[in-house]
């Protein structure tokens, strides 16, 4: 019978010391599980060879109806890679084009204020389940994950709160980089080959897409992963702050390979 090796590391901090917890954290960070049962439109792209005297390619996207759609457990928690952040200086950047450092718009509080990214972490996937969310103001949708979060005031509530993208329903509320209430006007669900998702961090826990709050967080709920972050974020935060004394692109780098590694690691291990 097969067994399982129990992956466990240790990382030291300047004052304390995370063990298994750490590699429990960056699962809940990132991590994407099975579990979306809606009425969602599939898209997929088949890409087939015709023989020929010319060699041809014929790419064919196929959408149809999909009732009881399944998450693929493989997927991350992350935005696509075409999802628009704003930086401080008021110029839009795909986040596939975002760096550590740069400033970007979060919220805290009640305000909209700037803080540096702190870390982005990227996975290539063959395949990722994305819900689409679109807004009275917007014409592209949101591309999310459908366990990630963003901050939501649910219809006939008076209290806004962080939901799943998949938990988010028409007629609910998003909040806009002004904090102006936006209606959800349609929902989809789309399938996507061949694609990197993105993560970012910042120490609020939050970021705003495609002129959206939304958590940097998945699969658990905002709150709690922003507790548990907390060692991950001032890490990250201390690192930024002293860039210009120690190797900051390199343990920055490392950080990031590890967490990155660990989740690939640990998906193949268990699915």
């Amino acid at each position: 019978m097969p067994t399982k090796k129990l992956l466990y590391f240790t990382v030291y901090f300047p004052s304390f010391k995370i063990d298994s917890v750490l590699a429990l954290l960056l699962k809940f960070v990132i991590l994407t599980p099975n579990g979306l049962k809606t009425n969602a439109t599939e898209t997929s792209t088949i890409t087939t060879t015709t023989t020929t005297p010319i060699p041809t390619t014929t790419t064919t996207r196929i959408t149809k109806a999909n009732n009881t759609a399944t998450t693929s457990r493989k997927s991350p928690g992350c935005f696509a890679s075409n999802t628009s952040v704003r930086l401080a200086t008021g110029h839009l950047k795909q986040i596939s084009n975002l760096h550590v450092g740069d400033l970007i718009f979060v919220k805290r509080e009640n305000q909209i204020i700037t803080s540096p990214i702190l870390a982005i972490f990227r996975h290539y996937r063959s395949l990722i389940r994305f819900v689409d969310i679109y807004t009275t103001d917007s014409i592209i949708p949101l591309r999310l994950t459908p366990l990630h979060s963003l901050l939501v005031l649910p219809k006939q509530d008076k209290h806004e709160r962080y939901l799943f993208a998949k938990d988010v329903s028409i007629g609910s509320h998003v909040f806009s980089s002004d904090l102006r209430l936006l209606t959800v006007v349609n929902i989809k669900e789309v399938l996507i080959s061949d694609d990197n998702g993105y993560t970012i961090l910042t120490f609020e826990g939050n970021i705003i897409v495609n002129d959206i709050v939304a958590s940097c967080y998945a699969t658990y709920d905002h709150s709690i992963m922003h507790m548990m972050t907390m060692p991950m974020r001032w890490w990250f935060l201390i690192l930024f702050q002293l860039r210009q004394l120690i190797e900051f692109d390199y343990l920055q780098q490392l950080t990031n390979k590890i967490i990155v590694s660990f989740v690939d690691f640990y998906l193949q291990a268990i699915y």
